[in-house]
């Protein structure tokens, strides 16, 4: 389990990725959707009594995501997504875990289900 940085460029379609750069705004939106669309990701614990809510495995999946695509350190996308409003809005965050967060949740994510998100984005992407 968990997703590794070199099987992940076996993956990619590069030239989609272009795509992305282009306009970040149109994969801000595909990426919301395609998670929010997509099953749950893994079974999330039962609280502690008393103790924090968890974060949505589905959000962090998306943060997880741009960590992937943008090729950013997990100190890097937390200040980049904490810091922006617009984009916290467009994925539909309204909290953003710290760094260690999204680290272990990118240790949760399995290959398989990247592989069909990023199936799915690809898809959209191609659409004009």
């Amino acid at each position: 389990m968990g997703l590794k940085m070199e099987k992940f460029e076996d993956m990619v379609n590069w030239e989609l990725f272009s795509k992305i750069k282009e306009n970040p705004s149109r994969f801000f939106r595909i990426l919301k959707k395609v998670v929010e669309e997509a099953p749950e990701p893994w079974v999330q614990k039962p609280r502690p009594k008393g103790g924090r809510l968890p974060y949505k495995s589905k959000d962090l999946i998306k943060i997880c995501m741009l960590k992937i695509y943008f090729n950013k350190s997990f100190r890097v996308v937390e200040s980049q997504v904490r810091e922006d409003e617009s984009l916290r809005s467009i994925l539909g965050l309204t909290k953003v875990p710290d760094r260690n967060t999204i680290q272990r949740a990118m240790k949760k994510l399995d290959m398989e289900y990247f592989k069909k998100l990023n199936d799915q984005i690809a898809l959209h992407l191609k659409k004009v």
